[in-house]
């Protein structure tokens, strides 16, 4: 098997199947960590990869498309919860958000850096997508509250992804448990 066709120290095909669309984001979402999007090319992925640069098209269209595909599953979720956080009754909306921001971001650990910090590489529409997000979910940590409050809830949104992105080597549940912390969540 060539080089070109096998990944990087194991020999195994990427091949147009799930398994080989995984460990292309995979690999993206690593280089993508270490580099940024914008500093990522699709020639570093395929490098890490031991594959054409040309085989990542049997995957994926353009860059572009790598991204929002590893992006806007996680976008589709956030704006779910955030949807049903602000259906629900006022006097829990605070505390659900801020237990919502500690379990999906230690859920989504590896991207949501890139969607709330590393916004360069996306395009346009996806960057209004993040925008509105942050101030809805900025909205219902501050319990809707006036718009200073609001304002510092999106810090904290942007805030807790920055922890995140810094404490790479935290286990999940000891990251989680900074999160609360620093949310003023109690268990």
């Amino acid at each position: 098997m060539s080089s070109d066709s096998a990944l990087h120290g194991t020999g195994a095909a990427l091949k147009r199947t799930r398994g080989g669309r995984d460990r292309l984001l995979q690999a993206a979402t690593e280089l993508f960590n270490a580099h940024s999007l914008a500093g990522t090319s699709l020639q570093m992925i395929a490098n890490a990869l031991g594959i054409r640069k040309a085989s990542i098209y049997s995957h994926f269209e353009s860059k572009e498309e790598l991204i929002n595909s590893l992006l806007v599953p996680v976008l589709d979720e956030a704006e779910a919860a955030v949807g049903r956080l602000q259906a629900g009754p006022d006097r829990d909306r605070a505390e659900a958000g801020a237990r919502f921001l500690a379990d999906f971001y230690v859920e989504h650990r590896r991207v949501v850096g890139l969607v709330l910090l590393d916004r360069g590489g996306l395009d346009p529409a996806l960057n209004a997508r993040v925008e509105s997000l942050v101030a809805a979910l900025g909205a219902v940590l501050a319990g809707n509250a006036d718009p200073a409050a609001a304002a510092r809830g999106e810090g904290t949104v942007y805030g807790m992804a920055a922890v995140v992105q810094r404490r790479p080597t935290l286990s999940d549940p000891e990251l989680r448990d900074l999160l609360k912390e620093v949310l003023g969540i109690d268990d």
